[in-house]
């Protein structure tokens, strides 16, 4: 028992940059987190149950194309900035190939608007947010650049700048117009700023030129074939991820009331809130991670303390929500959204698959079984969004609340089992 406690010991000692890059991580989401509960408390009251969930519909929407933005590039640069030698040359690239990518994504997703020009819904609001994920996909690439530096005391601030803009425009814009649009423009507004603060310190860090990056990204267009071939599973498995936690408000939106889409919205936002302790953990040790993947003993054991860490984690996040949950659904979304705590505690167990599905994942992606990552969550996704179109239009909230439940459990059973696989070299 004491040469166990040793040795846990150690591993915490002996990294602790692994724990001040979590430490920062964790501080600058529990910011972002907070303002954006917030904003998302100020948005229903503002607007209703009704226009709010008009307001997740459209986001969930736009959301939608830009899965294919980022194409796997905020991983791979982590995962490349560790492992290659000229890491000028890796930042060089992958910044051309994520700008090319956001602006071609950003073009195509203006289709999107023939959806809505038949419905009742905002195309301003539509277009601003398209705008919005844009820019957010180009601060994406400067997060991730700090956290393979380990430097995530940036991301904090970063963080932080948006958080306090996006709430205090929304405030502000809401006394001249209160809608949805004002909600969207402070999402635009606060990400420009961010992204600018962002901008400014990679370039910093890194001595380079983005604007002179981009001008001459097409000097790189022959490595946007790794690129390419390296991003794609990632991008099958963003979409994966859409299907997992955004078609369930597509199909809710389509089939039954709004206001049950409302009061989905705000318990898919609790739950999600939640399991971000666990995936900013999870993301904190990838670099650690990735480092390790030609040390095959060493990374077992890294793997299984971390695992069992993920489990803890996942109960005790789950615990939480369901204390706070009331207080927080009265005080932030008002007494209104109280039916929504049913579908919160119905989803209280699948922030635990979640939480340790998130390690896994990265663990695959260590080993560059990205691809494979993606077939095996293919699977529970697949069957989750075929459960969601039959059990949806009869049980509504609650046949969603079922699928997810069935499907994360299983993403988690089979990312666990090829995850063992990888690290003993089998697959």
């Amino acid at each position: 028992m004491k040469k166990d406690l040793n040795y846990f010991e150690k591993l915490l000692f002996s990294h602790l940059h692994i724990f001040q890059n979590t430490f920062w991580l964790y501080l600058s989401e529990i910011f972002s987190r907070a303002f954006h509960l917030l904003l998302f408390f100020v948005a229903a009251r503002i607007l209703g149950k009704e226009v709010f969930g008009i307001f997740n519909y459209v986001l969930a929407l736009v959301s939608f194309y830009f899965l294919f933005s980022d194409f796997g590039v905020s991983q791979i640069l982590i995962r490349d900035y560790q492992q290659k030698e000229d890491k000028k040359r890796v930042l060089e690239e992958t910044l051309s190939f994520k700008f090319l990518i956001s602006l071609l994504v950003t073009l195509i997703s203006f289709s999107g608007y023939l959806i809505l020009k038949s419905k009742e819904y905002s195309s301003l609001l539509y277009f601003i947010l398209v705008l919005y994920f844009f820019i957010f996909s180009l601060k994406g690439f400067f997060l991730s650049f700090f956290i393979a530096l380990q430097k995530s005391f940036f991301n904090f601030l970063s963080n932080l700048i948006e958080s306090i803009t996006i709430l205090s425009l929304a405030l502000f814009f809401s006394l001249f117009h209160r809608s949805s649009l004002a909600i969207g423009l402070a999402y635009l507004f606060s990400s420009f700023l961010s992204t600018l603060f962002s901008l400014f310190f990679f370039e910093r860090e890194t001595k380079l030129k983005t604007k002179e990056i981009i001008k001459n990204f097409f000097s790189y267009f022959l490595s946007f074939k790794y690129y390419f071939i390296n991003g794609l599973p990632l991008v099958f498995f963003g979409l994966l991820a859409y299907v997992f936690f955004s078609t369930d408000q597509i199909i809710i939106g389509h089939f039954r009331e709004f206001s049950e889409l409302g009061d989905y919205a705000v318990a898919s936002k609790v739950i999600l809130a939640a399991s971000f302790v666990g995936y900013i953990f999870s993301t904190s040790i990838f670099p650690f991670l990735a480092s390790l993947t030609n040390q095959k003993e060493r990374f077992k054991k890294y793997f299984y303390f971390f695992l069992v860490l993920h489990l803890i984690l996942g109960i005790f996040v789950s615990y939480l929500t369901f204390i706070f949950s009331p207080l927080i659904v009265y005080l932030g979304f008002g007494p209104e959204y109280l039916s929504s705590l049913p579908y919160i505690y119905t989803l209280l167990g699948i922030l635990i698959f979640m939480v340790l599905t998130s390690f896994l994942d990265y663990v695959l992606f260590s080993f560059n079984k990205q691809l494979l990552d993606f077939f095996i969550t293919l699977l529970p996704a697949s069957l989750n969004l075929i459960l969601n179109l039959f059990l949806v239009p009869t049980y509504g909230a609650y046949g969603a609340i079922f699928s997810s439940l069935l499907a994360q459990f299983l993403n988690f059973i089979l990312t666990l089992i090829f995850s063992l696989l990888a690290i003993e070299k089998k697959i």
